[in-house]
């Protein structure tokens, strides 16, 4: 089981989302550049700056291709070259036009240099951004002095250019230990989730295997307790010996855990639900119960193997029940669908009880018959009068567990 991103490729991932970042970041630079030298050449009139300013958007789109499809050196080339025609303009017509613009030391030719260098979003190794960034940065420090000398004005570097072109080629060489880092706690994230995975599994075996000891080893002891004195019958011995013998087996849990991994890759039963249901009846039939089945049987017959499985046993522990502590050996089982869902009623004339007084330690209820149906999405409602009897409505739903 995995949560999240296969961690083989979360470093591939994670270098495609910093070369976004990168892309986004360069297009920031660009669009915040071509407001202030629109500001500046409307102030200082100077109607070529403007203009400049405009021919920025064509780099621009080149740059918001490269971000929305897959990067590509080529290109790269051509945004580097759009880019540094557009840094030479704008910067030639400022030399040029605007009196207060004394050298290239200027913070909208900073953030174009900047937006040159971020090109290093294009390579994903760390040898390759270091080489884009490198070349973007140097391609716009020769166009700000190829643009000085064409206007005589002077070339100044910016500090802000060369630290934001330090920034991102340690980025370059950061990145690396990043990924190697989410790739490792990927990985001990989906161990962790397995492990739960398998836990969850050894629990839910657990419980049912304490389930069907509850019903098949302690009811057939029961029964033991309210026949006559005499020698027990040769069907109810056979029971207790094979139940016996398996109980004192070490590996009765792990069987049970196999059992419960086996259910879920392959059918329980060849026979239909309603064959199935019947089979539980019998079997308490021969253990002395009387038992008054009506209704319709083929409501249980589009419940799933392990909606079927769980009711089944549910219904044969409230069977239990009855030869335990009703008082009575008769009871009334009526089978019914209920909407979108199946339900069996099982109703006895007995002693009753209180049903909110029952120890939590109970498993017969608690386990066998409520935590079964809950299981696979249904529910147990319980009606109880001492004195009166007591009826069990177990319901399942078609379709299972939601």
């Amino acid at each position: 089981m995995t949560l999240g991103i296969p961690a083989k490729f979360a470093p591939i991932l994670l270098a495609s989302a910093l070369s976004r970042q990168l892309f986004v970041y360069a297009a920031a630079s660009i669009l915040t550049a071509q407001l202030a030298l629109l500001a500046m050449g409307i102030d200082g009139r100077a109607p070529s700056v403007i203009w400049a300013a405009v021919l920025l958007s064509l780099p621009g789109l080149v740059l918001v291709v490269i971000t929305f499809w897959r990067p590509h050196p080529g290109l790269a080339a051509l945004y580097l070259a759009l880019m540094g025609g557009g840094l030479w303009l704008v910067a030639d017509a400022a030399l040029l036009s605007v009196p207060h613009v004394p050298s290239t030391a200027l913070a909208p030719f900073a953030l174009l240099s900047i937006a040159m260098t971020l090109v290093s979003g294009v390579a994903f190794s760390v040898a390759g951004r270091v080489m884009w960034a490198l070349v973007g940065f140097v391609t716009s420090t020769l166009v700000l002095w190829a643009a000085a000398t064409a206007s005589q004005g002077e070339f100044r570097p910016d500090a802000r250019s060369v630290l934001g072109a330090l920034v991102i080629i340690g980025i370059a060489f950061i990145v690396p230990g990043q990924s190697t880092l989410t790739a490792k706690a990927q990985q001990t994230f989906d161990a962790s989730l397995t492990q739960i995975e398998q836990d969850g599994e050894q629990a839910s075996a657990g419980r049912e295997a304490v389930a069907r000891l509850h019903d098949t080893l302690l009811a057939d002891l029961t029964v033991v307790t309210r026949i006559r004195p005499g020698p027990l019958s040769s069907e109810l011995r056979e029971n207790l010996e094979v139940e016996l013998a398996h109980l004192v087996s070490t590996d009765w849990l792990v069987e049970e855990i196999d059992k419960g991994r086996e259910r879920k890759r392959e059918p329980e039963s060849h026979s239909g639900p309603s064959e199935a249901f019947m089979e539980v009846i019998d079997s308490y039939l021969s253990r002395g119960l009387t038992v008054n089945v009506s209704g319709d049987l083929s409501a249980l017959d589009p419940l799933t193997p392990e909606s079927i499985e769980a009711l089944l046993g549910a219904v044969g522990q409230c069977l239990s029940n009855v030869m335990a502590h009703s008082g009575i050996l008769t009871v009334d089982v009526v089978v019914l669908a209920s909407g979108d869902a199946a339900t069996v009623t099982v109703i006895d004339g007995g002693i009753g009880f209180e049903p909110d007084a029952v120890d939590v330690d109970r498993l017969g209820l608690r386990v066998s018959v409520r935590s079964r149906i809950e299981s696979v999405g249904g529910f147990v409602k319980i009606w109880s009068i001492p004195g009166q009897g007591t009826a069990i409505m177990l319901q399942v739903p078609f379709g299972g567990r939601e």
